[in-house]
């Protein structure tokens, strides 16, 4: 996959070589430094070239900020894409297309899941995973994608913001940075035409990791907004249990009516209060 995406990034570098130039900061948080090949490979292939550095602490937050911390040696505009995406056609160009609007500290682009062919039909029917973010090409808005967001150098350094280390194993850090970056006064405009796919492997689309997967997302939920102080403990709590009551009533009656894969989307709804509701009392559930 690493390989793939040096591949595409190679491309999307040629596409803005007359007016910029490109190089690549890879972190490999496999302690086994399975992204050290490919790395090696594309050195001479950027350039500004690649700087790999070996991270292995299993904590994404950490890796972040060593990506981070690397783009700003190197250049004065970081974009971010997650090692399990492909950028589509025109994403760099498209978000310095944006940037070069000014008065944005942050661009963000669009993220497209991407499914194998043997997807099971259920997961496109329940609430497993998030419709791409929509609006208007270069418009102000306060929600993104750290998998595909580009942040300008000098404002991270000046402001010295980081993703917290503490939400880099249950997850959230970047939803922590997000919120951080507004109170900071950054600025994010939508690059609407910088598409990024995730692609989401066959081992995700099991009923099992997916239930798991909406009880973790509830859980960090809470413990973000309670965390920036988005929302008191209380308040948080009762959202939680507000969810876990409409959803135990649905479960039994959708599975009366012959109707399993609704049963199982109100499963996940009653599970993400749930994990709400954990994440009010101040107990993090690990994403992985």
């Amino acid at each position: 996959m690493i390989a793939a995406l040096l591949d595409r990034i190679r491309e999307e570098a040629e596409r803005v070589s007359g007016y910029a130039r490109v190089g690549v900061v890879l972190v490999d948080d496999d302690p086994e430094k399975s992204a050290e090949a490919a790395a090696k490979r594309d050195a001479s292939g950027f350039d500004l070239g690649v700087r790999y550095i070996p991270a292995g602490s299993r904590n994404i937050a950490i890796a972040r900020n060593l990506a981070i911390s690397g783009g700003i040696e190197m250049a004065r505009l970081i974009a971010l894409i997650d090692d399990d995406c492909l950028p589509g056609e025109g994403w760099l160009s498209e978000l310095l297309k944006v940037h070069e609007i000014g008065d944005a500290e942050m661009v963000t682009g669009v993220c497209i899941d991407r499914f194998p062919e043997e997807a099971p039909s259920w997961v496109h029917q329940g609430p497993y995973f998030d419709p791409p973010l929509e609006g208007e090409d270069g418009e102000f808005v306060t929600e993104g994608y750290m998998k595909n967001m580009l942040l300008v150098a000098d404002a991270i350094r000046s402001t010295g913001i980081q993703f917290d280390p503490d939400f880099g194993r249950t997850g959230g850090e970047d939803a922590m940075f997000m919120i951080q970056a507004r109170k900071l006064g950054f600025r994010n405009r939508r690059a609407s035409r910088a598409v990024v796919y995730e692609q989401v492997p066959a081992q995700r689309l099991t009923l099992k990791y997916q239930l798991r997967r909406r009880f973790w997302y509830g859980n960090t939920e809470s413990l973000t907004t309670v965390a920036s102080g988005g929302a008191t403990r209380l308040r948080a709590l009762l959202r939680g249990g507000r969810m876990i009551a409409a959803a135990s009533t649905l479960v039994p009656m959708r599975l009366a009516r012959g109707q399993p894969p609704e049963a199982h989307s109100a499963a996940a709804v009653f599970l993400q209060g749930l994990g709400r509701m954990l994440g009010a009392l101040g107990i993090s559930v690990n994403h992985r």
